[in-house]
């Protein structure tokens, strides 16, 4: 699993992608932990959706942890299927 940092923004987007791309290299699941995570640009959030279409599409399990702040700012742009199969805390 790998933990990443509480503000998620436009400028760690390059190294959230190769964060993400190490997590699928030779998985058999993959998570992605963003419970300290509470506020994150379209980028990082782009990604994450890329994460998840990824995983379906290599039929690898994922799990998302996300913060209830997180979890909001993806509802509300109506990126609900990120959210979908995830743990909460």
């Amino acid at each position: 699993m790998s933990t990443f940092p509480e503000n998620l923004e436009f400028t760690y987007a390059k190294e959230m992608k190769k964060d993400i791309e190490k997590l699928f290299h030779d998985a058999k699941s993959v998570a992605i932990d963003l419970r300290e995570s509470n506020r994150a640009s379209l980028a990082c959030i782009q990604l994450l959706l890329a994460a998840k279409n990824k995983a379906q599409k290599d039929n690898i399990p994922i799990v998302i942890q996300t913060s209830d702040a997180l979890s909001t700012i993806i509802t509300e742009l109506g990126l609900e299927e990120i959210l979908e199969d995830k743990e909460r805390t």
